[in-house]
């Protein structure tokens, strides 16, 4: 089994010390939503989840999310709210002068739309490689 685990593990050529420091993903589903989110909205969801996989939950004050993301906190509120509205998280106060809890929803609405579509896209994709040539 470690075997096989190493060889699925994708490595760098070299050493870059921004790579090593680690990355976020973003499920194909919210990549592929078009307009149906926004892009700023995707990449809060996408900072969500760095925090998220990094520690296992996830609680950055919207201060530390606006400055990761490189906007202010009203542009984040409106980020968050967005996804809330979508159901993508839920948002736990804890009270004043305290962090938020954020609660990634994987089976927001919004996502399971997306997927249907795509699996439908794969679909018509295979019968198109079906056909004769």
């Amino acid at each position: 089994m470690d075997d096989l685990m190493k060889a699925r593990t994708v490595r760098f050529k070299k050493a870059n010390p921004l790579l090593a420091s680690g990355f976020a993903q973003l499920p194909r589903v919210v990549i592929r939503a078009g307009k149906r989110i926004s892009p700023m909205a995707k990449i809060t969801f996408a900072t969500l989840l760095d925090y998220a996989w990094q520690d296992g939950f996830c609680f950055p004050a919207q201060e530390r999310l606006a400055r990761d993301i490189g906007t202010n906190e009203k542009s984040i509120r409106k980020y968050l709210s967005e996804l809330q509205d979508l159901q993508m998280i839920e948002v736990k106060k804890k009270g004043r002068g305290m962090h938020n809890i954020y609660i990634i929803n994987d089976d927001a609405p919004v996502l399971k739309l997306v997927q249907k579509e795509l699996e439908q896209e794969q679909k018509a994709q295979a019968r198109v490689s079906d056909l004769p040539s």
